[in-house]
């Protein structure tokens, strides 16, 4: 059975390598918990900090690209798209279709968090439901 360290610091400390002060102050140093974390660590911590970042900002963009969509929907319903407002909804609409794209990317950087993945999935879903329902339009006018 290989010797510790601390028998192997007693060993020393026996032989009169090292005096007993310095024992003292290793035996210490020895028994003293490591609170510090290492680098990779660290690294990792910073990394997962950003990944969730991206996630909550991920989120918040397919948010506001869903209250951007429902804006413009309300203002065309209301007003119309001959009057002003017709550009001010379209606006609107393409804000919105830009927030729900960058969100998605954002997203799918973020996939390892929740948020991550929520703002994935529904940006996903809203995207792609135009696109669905322009086909069924397609194929179900007479």
């Amino acid at each position: 059975m290989e010797p510790t360290s601390q028998q192997e610091l007693k060993q020393l400390l026996n032989e009169g390598k090292i005096s007993e002060r310095e024992y003292r102050e290793l035996f210490q140093s020895m028994s003293e918990k490591k609170t510090d974390l290492p680098l990779s660590d660290i690294k990792d911590e910073r990394k997962s900090d950003k990944i969730s970042k991206r996630g909550k900002i991920a989120f918040c963009l397919v948010l506001g690209g869903v209250v951007f969509a429902i804006l413009g929907f309300l203002i065309e319903n209301a007003f119309g798209l001959s009057s002003p407002a017709g550009t001010i909804s379209s606006g609107l609409c393409i804000l919105s279709l830009v927030f729900g794209l960058v969100g998605l990317v954002m997203g799918i950087m973020s996939w390892k968090t929740r948020l991550g993945k929520a703002a994935t999935i529904i940006a996903a879903v809203l995207l792609t439901l135009p696109i669905i329902s322009s086909f069924v339009y397609m194929f179900l006018a007479p």
